[in-house]
C-alpha cells in the first residue's frame, strides 16, 4: 500500500507526495480542488497530515 499526501492546492491540481518524495500532480473539477482547499487550509491548525492511499486519488477523477 503507497500512502500520498496532499500538499498543496492550485487552481483545481490538487499535489500530493508519496513516501519517497516523489510528487504527483492530479487534476479535478474546480469544486473538489476547493474543498481540498480548505481541508488543506484546516491542515495548517492541526499537525495531522492528509493521507491517503493512492488507490483513493484514482477515485477522485470520477
Amino acid at each position: 500500500m503507497e500512502i500520498v499526501q496532499l500538499i498543496e492546492v492550485e487552481g483545481n491540481i490538487l499535489t500530493f507526495e508519496d513516501d519517497q518524495g516523489r510528487k504527483i500532480v492530479f487534476p479535478v473539477d474546480k469544486k473538489l480542488a476547493e474543498e481540498y482547499k480548505k481541508n488543506l487550509s484546516d491542515q495548517a491548525e492541526d499537525p495531522e497530515p492528509l493521507l491517503f492511499e493512492r488507490s483513493q486519488m484514482e477515485l477522485l477523477r470520477r
